[in-house]
């Protein structure tokens, strides 16, 4: 008997062996539920500067143009205790440049993120495939965190090159702190035809992804475990481009997975359309 796909399941390749496990269903097709998706941790570090104009919108698609001054935003950080990995993480990279983008029926003022590098291939190809997100490989180590001195610092590699490193000091805990307005976060998604030559015209289109700061169907609050927000100092370096350094401070608590602003370190309930829109 061959075999058979079923609608209104999630499949990627390789088909043959059933409905495709991730973050928006189980390995038997259906999804996931309230319960089974508990609670999810997010810690990220974010460093911004700015940016030069003609550089940037290079990198923008058809429809894209700068929004105000060209300061980008850089965030380094980690998923844990993710459901859908049995509890398990992984790292992830990306540069946020403000846009607007104009299209032929609305108008959107926003953050394009034009690549993402993750370190785990369950990442990358669920959100490649069934998202369309922008993703590459990377290595990640574990943050290396020094509370008492407030100090906070990462990398990112690919085959033992490092291209990104980041450091936060002089960070100091502020309490009750309250998690800023963020723009929607705006990818471009590209899929080319299956063609033996290069004539054959690609799928493109502008991929939104705008989730609220407090879904309301959450089971309770985001909750921190390391100090929700500081300020302090960031330094930056990528091999190639050079070094820049910045004033920045911390993001604040946030109950969203994907937002411009992300906590350091954040408990989140996962809702329905949260999963829907996940990585």
């Amino acid at each position: 008997m061959p075999n058979t796909t079923t609608p209104f399941t999630r499949y990627r390749m390789p088909v043959g062996f059933g409905p495709a496990p991730g973050p928006r269903q189980k390995a038997d097709g259906t999804e996931w539920t309230a319960d089974e998706t508990g609670t999810m941790r997010l810690e990220f570090l974010t460093i911004s500067f700015l940016g030069r104009a003609g550089q940037l919108e290079r990198l923008l698609p058809p429809g894209f143009s700068l929004r105000g001054e060209p300061v980008v935003s850089v965030q380094l950080g980690f998923f844990r205790d993710l459901y859908w990995l049995a509890g398990r993480g992984y790292g992830i990279l990306h540069p946020l440049i403000p846009v607007t983008y104009t299209g032929k029926t609305e108008r959107i003022e926003g953050n394009f993120m034009p690549v993402i590098w993750e370190g785990l291939a369950d990442a990358i190809v669920t959100g490649r495939d069934e998202l369309g997100f922008p993703k590459l490989a990377a290595d990640f180590p574990d943050f290396r965190v020094d509370l008492a001195s407030g100090r906070v610092s990462g990398t990112a590699s690919w085959l033992g090159f490092e291209f990104f490193s980041a450091e936060l000091t002089g960070l100091t805990e502020v309490r009750d702190a309250q998690p800023p307005a963020a723009d929607p976060m705006l990818t471009f998604k590209y899929v080319p035809r299956t063609s033996p030559t290069a004539l054959a015209a690609p799928t493109s289109r502008t991929s939104r992804l705008a989730l609220p700061l407090r879904t309301g169907a959450s089971r309770g609050p985001a909750r921190t475990g390391y100090p929700a927000t500081a300020a302090g100092k960031a330094r930056a370096s990528s091999r190639g481009t050079g070094r820049s350094s910045s004033s920045c401070r911390r993001p604040s608590t946030s109950s969203t997975a994907w937002r411009a602003s992300m906590s350091w370190s954040t408990a989140v309930p996962r809702t329905s359309r949260q999963r829907s829109l996940g990585t």
